[in-house]
């Protein structure tokens, strides 16, 4: 667990949206998010794994196809925070 990367993660799912961000409300990024917000950490096991890398890279992806400042950074955002706890379980 990282309180720093806990902290960041409940400052992330405070934002406000960018009104360009292709936003998914209840998606599988954000769960992964507010579960590790509210947690500090997420179940260990092969398929949360496999999903949250998957979820990192769609954010990732989304990210540089947008075209608006705000809205990619979003994105580069919520993509940083799925490696960072990724990272924690690899």
């Amino acid at each position: 667990m990282s309180i720093p990367l806990q902290a960041r993660a409940e400052a992330f799912l405070k934002r406000s949206i960018p009104l360009e961000a292709d936003y998914v409300p209840g998606s599988l990024a954000e769960r992964f998010i507010a579960t590790y917000a509210a947690r500090g950490a997420l179940p260990d096991d092969a398929e949360t794994m496999e999903l949250l890398g998957l979820a990192c890279m769609e954010s990732a992806a989304l990210a540089d196809q947008l075209t608006t400042p705000a809205a990619a950074e979003y994105f580069r955002e919520n993509s940083a925070i799925l490696e960072a706890i990724l990272a924690e379980h690899v």
